[in-house]
C-alpha cells in the first residue's frame, strides 16, 4: 500500500460486476450546468466539515477521516487512515505534510497528489462543460443527508461518464462515481458519516503521529515536457498537460519521465524511457482490465501511454506527441 493515501484521479470501487450508469434525468442548459458546478465546487472548498468516507474498487476497501476548514481565506485539511497502516496527511493551503508512526520512514511521492475527496471537481467548470453534458438525476440518501445526484455525460467517445451527488442545502459533495468505457461502475468514494458546518478548533489539524516523512509545496503553475514535443492542436479535446516528473520505477536503471494529461476528470499517463536500440518492447495497443495501453518506440526511446479511457483517446494522444531526440 503506498504511503499517504490515493490521489483523487485514482478513485477505485468494490461493487458487483457490470453495474451500468443510469442515464435518465433532466439535461441542464450550459448556464444552468455552469451555475451548479461552480456552486458545488465552491461550497465543497469553503464549507467546514468533518466526516468518514469509504474508497472502494474491486476487492479494495479503505476508510479515511477528513477534517476540512476554510477560514479567513485559508484552507486546512487533515486526512487520516482509519484502517491499514497508520498515516496522516495535513494540508495548509498548498503545503502538504505527511506523518507516520515512529518506526516507519517511508518515502512520499507527493507528485501523485492533487486534491482529496470530496474536492473532486476541477477549477475550470466552463472548460469541463465543453466536453460533458450536465444531467440532474434523482435524489438519494448519503450519510443521513439528502443528496442530489448529477451525471456528467461525455459529448464524445474520448472520455467516460462521471457521477456525483451533493447535499442540496449547503452544496457539499458527498459521493463520487467513475465509470469505464463500457459504462460500468469502476470507482466510488462516499461519505458514511459527515457533519457540515460549525467551528473546528485549530488543534484538529495538528498531527497525532510523530514522524514527519516529508513536505511538498503544491504548484498550479504551467508544466513543461522536457523530452516530448506536444502538438496542442492534435490533443484530444479538453485534455492538457497537468503534471510532469521523473520517477524511479522498480527494475529500471534510470529515472523514467512521467507526464499526466487530463480534462479535469479523465486522465492519461505517458511514461518515457530512453533505452537505446536493444531490449525494446513490441509496439502496439493492448488492454489490461479497464486500462488501455499503447506502446510506441522512436529515437531510441520507449513511450508507453495508458489510461482508463476509451482506446480512441489514447490513440489521439499518441498522435499528438513526438519524442525529442536525446542529445
Amino acid at each position: 500500500m503506498s504511503l499517504c493515501f490515493k490521489p483523487v484521479h485514482l478513485l477505485r470501487l468494490l461493487l458487483p460486476c457490470c453495474v451500468g450508469v443510469a442515464l435518465a434525468g433532466q439535461a441542464l442548459s450550459p448556464s444552468e450546468g455552469l451555475q451548479l458546478l461552480n456552486r458545488v465546487t465552491q461550497a465543497t472548498r469553503q464549507q467546514s466539515f468533518v466526516g468518514v468516507y469509504v474508497y472502494q474498487r474491486d476487492t479494495l476497501v479503505e476508510t479515511s477521516r477528513i477534517t476540512h476548514q476554510f477560514a479567513d481565506g485559508n484552507s486546512y485539511e487533515k486526512l487520516e487512515a482509519l484502517d491499514g497502516p497508520a498515516q496522516e496527511l495535513i494540508r495548509a493551503n498548498n503545503m502538504l505534510s505527511c506523518y507516520v508512526p515512529a518506526n516507519r520512514s517511508d518515502k512520499v511521492d507527493y507528485q501523485s497528489y492533487s486534491r482529496f475527496f470530496p474536492d473532486v471537481l476541477p477549477n475550470d467548470s466552463r472548460a469541463l462543460l465543453e466536453n460533458y453534458h450536465v444531467i440532474r438525476q434523482d435524489m438519494e440518501r448519503v450519510a443521513d443527508h439528502d443528496c442530489q445526484m448529477v451525471l456528467l455525460a461525455p459529448k464524445d467517445g474520448l472520455r467516460n461518464p462521471f457521477r456525483f451527488c451533493y447535499e442540496p442545502t449547503r452544496a457539499v459533495l458527498l459521493k463520487a462515481q467513475v465509470y469505464n468505457d463500457r459504462q460500468e461502475l469502476l470507482e466510488q468514494m462516499s461519505f458514511t458519516q459527515v457533519n457540515i458546518g460549525g467551528v473546528i478548533d485549530r488543534s484538529a489539524f495538528k498531527p497525532r503521529l510523530p514522524n514527519k516523512v516529508g513536505a511538498w509545496q503544491r504548484s498550479d503553475g504551467p508544466v513543461k515536457a522536457d523530452d516530448l514535443i506536444i502538438n496542442d492542436k492534435q490533443l484530444p479535446a479538453g485534455f492538457k498537460l497537468v503534471r510532469g516528473s521523473k520517477r524511479q520505477l522498480p527494475g529500471k536503471p534510470a529515472p523514467v519521465s512521467h507526464y499526466l494529461f487530463s480534462d479535469g476528470l479523465a486522465s492519461m499517463s505517458v511514461f518515457l524511457e530512453f533505452t537505446g536500440k536493444e531490449g525494446r518492447p513490441a509496439e502496439g495497443a493492448s488492454r489490461q482490465n479497464d486500462t488501455n495501453i499503447l506502446v510506441e518506440t522512436d529515437e531510441g526511446a520507449v513511450m508507453m501511454l495508458l489510461g482508463e479511457v476509451p482506446k480512441g483517446a489514447l490513440q489521439q494522444l499518441g498522435n499528438s506527441l513526438r519524442i525529442k531526440p536525446k542529445r
